[in-house]
């Protein structure tokens, strides 16, 4: 990316200080994200969000048939699960979307007056697991029961910085997370499958046991 060439540099004069340039082959890998579609949209909208500036991209979502021009005021960028997005307001609406950045097809400045924002996005992201978010959504008290021996998963990598265990018996522990309910949470749920109970709120528990149901169907 353009905006880091310099990090090149630095990188190179960091191989030479720890002679890394020997070494026949690697020693640490990163996940990687810089590859994936819609990477190169990154700088742009970097230096939109940085210089203020409306930006005009051509989206199409994976519901949609064809794709719609759009006129938004970049704010934020965030990478979530290896896929980054876009959080801006769309035309005059003053609510705040989202856009993957993989389903921009072109996009290009917009030459209209900037609208800024004065929203704290690291408070705005302290109760989600995520990105979704609606509008005014408050956070709930999440609680998942795992059976004690898969534990030590949960705590050593916790699902959010809200996480603490309030129960344990000879069985099982049970955790508390302080989050919105999202889309993004139930797939976190049911990725693990039967080691993970959840015990509130009931209209989480509903929908995941609805979820696990339709899945059942399937097969």
């Amino acid at each position: 990316m353009q905006q880091f060439e310099w990090m090149e540099e630095l990188g190179a004069r960091l191989n030479l200080c720890m002679n890394n340039a020997k070494q026949s082959r690697a020693a640490v890998g990163f996940e990687s994200t810089l590859y994936n579609k819609g990477m190169e949209y990154f700088t742009p909208l970097f230096d939109a969000i940085r210089k203020k500036y409306t930006v005009e991209p051509r989206y199409q979502s994976f519901k949609m048939k064809e794709p719609q021009i759009l006129i938004v005021h970049p704010y934020y960028v965030k990478v979530y699960n290896n896929r980054w997005f876009l959080f801006c307001c769309t035309g005059d609406y003053t609510n705040l979307s989202n856009y993957p950045l993989d389903r921009i097809l072109v996009i290009k400045p917009a030459h209209l007056p900037f609208r800024d924002t004065d929203i704290n996005f690291d408070d705005y992201f302290k109760d989600v697991l995520g990105v979704t978010k609606r509008e005014g959504q408050q956070a709930e008290k999440v609680l998942l029961k795992f059976p004690k021996d898969e534990y030590p998963y949960v705590a050593t990598r916790p699902w959010h910085s809200s996480q603490h265990k309030v129960a344990e018996d000879g069985q099982s522990i049970t955790v508390e997370l302080d989050v919105v309910l999202n889309f993004e949470l139930e797939q976190k749920i049911l990725s693990w499958g039967d080691y993970v109970e959840v015990i509130g709120p009931q209209e989480l528990r509903d929908k995941i046991r609805d979820r696990i149901q339709s899945s059942i169907r399937s097969y």
